[in-house]
């Protein structure tokens, strides 16, 4: 009888120190994660709002999902920094105006200008475009300078657009403002502008998603070549920030960027390397 109690006794033992053998794992588990997330400064409830608009390739709605290319990218870089992340898919202005006012908001893909420099900080490039001016096919209208842009009766931009900025500030008095660019294309088709701002790399998909033949359209003047960021808002903390930009340069370094364009963005180039 007293053997017998020993070993129950035993077994109670060892099932109660294995019991606190793995939780004291896991609660170490636990504190070094929380350590990890201290050590970046950021705090643990930390969630992020995160704006694009309807931009295909590189963004874009499907379905009642948020996806493209630059939307993979965003969401690794999400992942890999340990943040949670909602994206919300607007209009651009008002993604523009809601990260210019709010803490913990970012903005993306978005042009870095020298008037929008000091106004977020800035992670990437994550991509880069060429914005265009486009005429309708057999108009010949080619120009030589954008000074010469301001001859013509309208042209469509949209509003908010670093090529809106650029267009504005070249002294243009002809510059029409609209809210995306499937409404540019539209006025231009109808005749309604002689011609649009737009970038290279989603004039085609545009075009084709309002029913419009991207043959129709071509290009008048190459105004600017815009490497493409994560704009994070000024009351966004540095230690958010700086987890983003780790996350991105390593995403570059071991490939992941680079798959991410060969499965979503086949044709652009990837970025070399992290200025930002």
């Amino acid at each position: 009888m007293t053997i017998f109690r020993f070993e129950v006794q035993t077994l109670l033992v060892n099932s109660v120190m294995g019991s606190l053998a793995r939780f004291g794992r896991r609660f170490l588990a636990v504190g070094w994660l929380l350590v990890g997330i201290a050590g970046y400064g950021i705090a643990a409830e930390t969630s992020l709002e995160l704006f694009t608009e309807d931009y295909p390739p590189l963004t874009f709605e499907r379905d009642g999902e948020i996806g493209g290319g630059g939307t993979a990218i965003v969401r690794e870089i999400m992942r890999r920094a340990g943040l949670t992340a909602t994206i919300h898919l607007v209009p651009w202005s008002r993604g523009y105006a809601t990260t210019l006012r709010q803490k913990n908001t970012g903005l993306f893909v978005t042009a870095l200008t020298k008037e929008r420099e000091p106004l977020f900080k800035w992670v990437g490039p994550i991509a880069s475009t060429r914005g265009q001016l486009y005429a309708l096919k057999g108009s010949d209208l080619k120009l030589a300078s954008l000074a010469e842009a301001g001859g013509v009766r309208h042209i469509a931009v949209p509003r908010d657009w670093y090529l809106h900025e650029i267009l504005v500030n070249a002294g243009l008095n002809n510059v029409h403002a609209v809210a995306n660019p499937h409404q540019a294309l539209r006025m231009l088709d109808a005749g309604r502008v002689d011609l649009v701002a737009l970038n290279d790399v989603n004039v085609e998909p545009m075009a084709r998603a309002v029913g419009l033949d991207p043959g129709r359209f071509e290009v008048a003047y190459m105004v600017s070549e815009s490497p493409k960021y994560i704009a994070f808002s000024m009351k966004t903390s540095d230690a958010i920030v700086n987890a983003c930009r780790k996350a991105l340069a390593g995403m570059i370094a071991d490939g992941t960027v680079a798959r991410i364009y060969q499965q979503s963005l086949p044709g652009l180039i990837p970025p070399a390397r992290l200025n930002r």
